[in-house]
């Protein structure tokens, strides 16, 4: 036939070594070898209009992202695609092309890993090199280390990425393509494995490192057991080596530890003892279980086994600790979110993961929108960081917990300390560290300032609703959205705000001037105070998108009215306790909010306010930034506005009544409220 299809997955670009341009594959053309024009299974023959002569092309889909091929010299006479195939000798040139722009894979080395190489000098073997897993599986983090006894080699850091894995014969073969700390070339970059499993003397070949066995193939006769188990001896030298140096290494690092926890103690709210903290490097190793590695020299895979390579190396597992366990209070939920939906912790009983979603950030409409619109759900999520609980610092409070967490973020692996607090049943707030190579240097203060760390307010995906705080009616003034002040509040915000008045869950933004009473109206479902700061979780029921959750941040100022009351009412200024607001702990489901009796001793308490649309910041100052920010002052309880459809329509009621009284009882005084 005049015309062929190549396979339709093969198309893309690709990369091969020593061909200096990219390689394009469509569907019946390859940039670099001409035009299909016959084709009989994998054989393919293919004309290039510029030499003007025919090929043929045998190709070996190793994997969707790795091709082989052999083929022909250029022939000027166009000859069946079999005639012309038949001539590759079994000795012809194998060349690999390898897809760019490549989905990756699952890697087969399952991380922790520990390990020696040797490059040809001899093998480096302490101090022992190491494998570090990265938040996705399909790549690992390579750690040399420099042997100061064995020439060309180099503390130096790899990151690989698997593209492709594939079994020829007995042997198991890895695609990676390798980031180093400098620039590179994929002539560089793209690197070739071999590699086997070894457990108790004996090699199990074709395994995939911490999966199942595949089989062991017929023609490795040239490893002999007697071998295995010399060349196991020589590395179990090592081994040994390390695991003597972290036993006095262990004792040294807990003296260090405890002079480490006092110091954090003296710039913490609480004590935390240290309980049981080990090593940092305290892993043990199986020796039962090692894994040979060969490495290819360049970006192909030619002529590479498992004892002959540019890098051999030598992987054995390692044990991590057992782990600690994160509270019960913190496992009731097993996803938490910020409140803009824009990142989930997820918790299980040992571990931590952290996705993040491509949700676009609120925006001052959101706050406004038809009442019943449900909230939008992060379109796409991406996991950011995986951690386990590593080790406990043990606290008095059933609400609090400080704990040094082992954290993955991308490629980089490290000890991060973290301080969690619960306040509600499903609000909690989170303060992270940086990140240290120790996990004895992860709670000192150059680490964790807990002082200058930002809080992460975290939420449970269908809170409770509770009683708001403060409850009542208020006037707004001052009204400033994203850092601009209000002019016209009619036109563009609200005028009153009541608290707990249609329900005492329930937070409404009022408007006397608007066609629609009600702007906006939230959900209270818990609150506390800090230094005279109250914080309060709100759901806006009148939103159409954005965030999913507000922080309502607010305190009481004192005015001169207030002040004068305070000072009328009890010894010394002390406003009698009955009429204080209770500012504690507000998931205490029967706490009630104390209000007095007669809501003229409210009249005129001045609140700032300031909503947050990502956390409960703790740098915001009140009625002055945020994203939304105004005062308020007290117009009086809830009853004083629930006898009427508005405050105006209430007042001109009890005028209408004193008029009749006064005509009908006479002289009647009557008191307005």
């Amino acid at each position: 036939s005049e015309g062929c299809h190549l396979p339709s997955h093969w198309e893309g670009n690709w990369f091969q070594s020593g061909v200096h341009q990219t390689i394009t594959i469509t569907r019946n053309t390859i940039n670099t070898k001409g035009r299909c024009v016959e084709a009989d299974g994998e054989k393919y023959l293919v004309y290039n209009e510029r030499d003007d002569c025919y090929r043929c092309v045998v190709f070996h889909e190793k994997h969707y992202n790795v091709l082989q091929y052999k083929e022909t010299f250029c022939l000027t006479e166009r000859r069946p695609v079999r005639s012309v195939c038949s001539t590759i000798t079994g000795d012809a040139n194998l060349f690999a092309m390898f897809r760019l722009d490549a989905k990756s894979i699952d890697c087969p080395f399952r991380a922790p890993l520990s390990f020696t190489y040797n490059r040809g000098h001899g093998e480096c073997r302490y101090p022992v090199s190491s494998v570090d897993s990265c938040t996705h599986p399909s790549r690992l983090l390579l750690n040399y280390q420099a042997c100061p006894d064995v020439p060309g080699t180099e503390s130096t850091v790899e990151e690989l990425q698997c593209l492709a894995s594939w079994k020829e014969g007995s042997s198991r073969y890895l695609l990676g393509l390798i980031k180093y700390q400098h620039h590179a070339s994929f002539e560089e970059r793209f690197r070739c494995f071999v590699y086997e499993k070894i457990k108790k003397g004996l090699p199990v070949v074709g395994s995939v490192i911490g999966g199942e066995r595949s089989g062991v193939g017929g023609n490795r006769g040239l490893h002999h057991a007697s071998a295995q188990q010399h060349h196991q001896a020589m590395l179990m030298q090592p081994m040994q080596q390390l695991q003597q140096h972290q036993i006095i290494n262990h004792n040294m690092r807990s003296i260090h530890l405890s002079f480490n926890s006092s110091a954090s103690a003296l710039h913490s709210s609480s004590s935390y003892p240290l309980v049981g903290l080990p090593a940092a490097s305290s892993l043990m190793m199986d020796p039962n279980v090692m894994f040979r590695v060969s490495q290819s020299g360049d970006a192909t895979c030619n002529g590479l086994s498992i004892l002959e390579g540019s890098r051999t190396m030598t992987f054995r597992r390692v044990q991590a600790p057992k782990p600690c366990h994160f509270p019960s209070w913190l496992q009731i939920h097993p996803q938490w979110h910020t409140l803009d939906l824009r990142s989930t912790f997820s918790f299980d009983s040992s571990n931590l993961k952290v996705t993040n979603s491509s949700s676009p950030s609120p925006s001052f409409g959101d706050f406004f929108g038809s009442v019943g619109s449900e909230p939008v759900s992060p379109s796409s999520n991406i996991l950011t960081m995986t951690a386990s609980c590593s080790q406990i610092l043990e606290s008095s409070a059933s609400d609090r917990v400080r704990l040094i967490l082992h954290t993955t973020s991308g490629c980089h692996s490290g000890y991060m300390c973290t301080e969690i607090i619960r306040r509600d049943s499903h609000i909690i707030e989170i303060q992270m560290g940086s990140r240290t190579r120790r996990a004895e240097d992860a709670c000192h203060l150059s680490s964790f300032n807990q002082s200058l760390l930002p809080y992460i307010t975290l939420v449970s995906p269908t809170p409770s609703r509770k009683k708001c705080p403060s409850m009542g009616r208020f006037g707004v003034t001052g009204l400033s959205r994203e850092g601009r002040l209000v002019s016209d509040a009619c036109s563009e915000g609200f005028t009153s705000i009541t608290v707990g008045c249609r329900r005492h869950d329930t937070l409404q933004l009022r408007s006397e001037c608007a066609a629609k009473d009600v702007v906006a109206e939230y959900s209270c479902h818990g609150w506390w105070e800090e230094h005279g700061v109250s914080y309060l979780i709100t759901t806006p029921l009148s939103r159409q998108s954005g965030a999913s959750r507000y922080c309502f941040i607010f305190r009481e100022v004192p005015s001169l009215s207030s002040l004068e009351s305070k000072s009328r009412a009890a010894p010394g200024g002390e406003r009698p306790i009955h009429q204080k607001l209770k500012l504690s702990r507000g998931y205490l489901e029967e706490e009630e909010v104390d209000m007095a009796e007669d809501g003229d001793t409210d009249l005129g308490r001045v609140l700032q306010f300031s909503s947050i649309a990502d956390s409960c910041r703790r740098g915001v100052a009140p009625g002055v930034e945020g994203f939304l920010a105004f005062n308020v002052s007290s117009n009086g309880r809830c009853g004083d506005v629930s006898r009427a459809a508005n405050p105006k329509q209430h007042h001109q009621y009890h005028r209408v009544l004193a008029l009749i009284f006064l005509q009908v009882g006479g002289m009647v005084l009557i008191r307005f409220q």
